[in-house]
């Protein structure tokens, strides 16, 4: 009986042992290895564009935009065989860069020179900074660098048609200390030398002079002029006579409630099959908008041929308008994309 429970014991200590090694054997501890590859550089500052002075510095950031994959591998080795699972994980990380570990470059070293992310005005111009690690580049950052008079810049269009009672004026300015108006009256400008100011409009032309001029001894100084036309929807409607590039081109525009309407038509011509071809009667019906831009849809169906497109454009003087044009004419089961400028003027 003693022999018996010996056994029994010592089998469940073999049994209970043999399961411990089996599960230290069949689990071992993944491995894990990380590898990093840079995709792309990118350099950056407050500004899209930088507006230095003769001697100023700008300090520049950057960060890198990373691919991980982190590769795991799993080892089940059993009593009887062993195995070896693979996993790959890949994820997409922005990490930020020391500006040491970048090459900076200026593509006008006589305008700004860069160092260490650094920017340093020279001498008036204008020049791009990039950076690069490797053979990667990086994106470009417009520098532009005021010396004697202010840097000046009036952002598009300079002359501008609005069907409202009030226009705005903005751009750029860079320089010392300086003075900025338009029309005399005084302007703010931000710290990085961008303005935009509300202006209020007359009926017709509206000329603004924008000045910037440096407050010392020689006070050197810049202009620049917009003009603003401010036309009344009642100023637009009626008759309107035009071309195309080869065929006359006529329309009205009407009042309806509160809105305006343009309604005309058109003939264009077209190459065929190696001959000339004349479209007439194309319908122009569309919407003026509120801010006085056109858009209308061209139209024709027949039993030979049928023509879809749009046509924009604006009001460009007191009495003028022009624009493009974009069709599609479907004949013989071919179809022909056709585009063209054209030009009105009221009657």
């Amino acid at each position: 009986m003693l022999e018996q429970v010996l056994f029994f014991k010592l089998r469940f200590i073999l049994i209970c042992l043999s399961i411990s090694i089996f599960t230290q054997m069949c689990n071992e501890k993944p491995e894990s290895k990380i590898t990093t590859t840079l995709l792309k550089l990118n350099i950056f500052s407050e500004m899209d564009t930088i507006l230095l002075g003769e001697g100023k510095i700008i300090n520049l950031s950057a960060e890198g935009i990373y691919s991980q994959k982190d590769k795991i591998t799993i080892s089940n080795n059993g009593v009887l065989s062993y195995t070896e699972y693979v996993e790959i994980n890949i994820d997409t990380i922005v990490q930020s860069l020391n500006n040491k570990d970048i090459t900076w470059i200026s593509a006008d070293q006589f305008v700004a020179q860069v160092s260490n992310g650094t920017i340093l005005g020279i001498s008036k111009g204008e020049t791009n900074i990039t950076g690069k690690i490797d053979s990667l580049l990086s994106n470009s950052i417009v520098v532009r660098v005021a010396s004697g008079e202010p840097l000046l810049s009036i952002n598009p269009p300079i002359f501008e048609v609005l069907f409202q009672s009030e226009g705005t004026i903005s751009g750029w300015v860079v320089g010392g200390e300086l003075d900025l108006t338009i029309n005399d009256n005084i302007v703010n400008v931000s710290e990085n030398g961008q303005f935009e100011e509300i202006v209020s409009l007359e009926a017709g032309v509206n000329d603004f002079i924008v000045i910037a001029k440096n407050i010392d001894e020689l006070g050197l100084s810049v202009s620049k002029t917009k003009q603003i036309l401010y036309l009344f929807f009642d100023d637009i409607v009626g008759n309107w006579e035009g071309e195309t590039l080869t065929r006359p081109f006529s329309f009205n525009i009407y009042k309806l409630g509160d809105e305006y309407l343009i309604a005309g038509t058109m003939t264009i011509d077209l190459t065929f099959f190696g001959g000339e071809y004349i479209v007439e009667n194309i319908a122009v019906l569309g919407l003026i908008n509120s801010d006085g831009t056109i858009d209308a849809e061209l139209s024709l169906s027949t039993s030979d041929f049928s023509v879809t497109g749009s046509l924009e454009g604006s009001f460009s003087n007191e009495g003028t308008a022009g624009g493009s044009f974009t069709l599609s004419v479907g004949m013989f089961g071919v179809s022909i994309a056709h585009s063209e400028q054209w030009t009105a003027v009221k009657q």
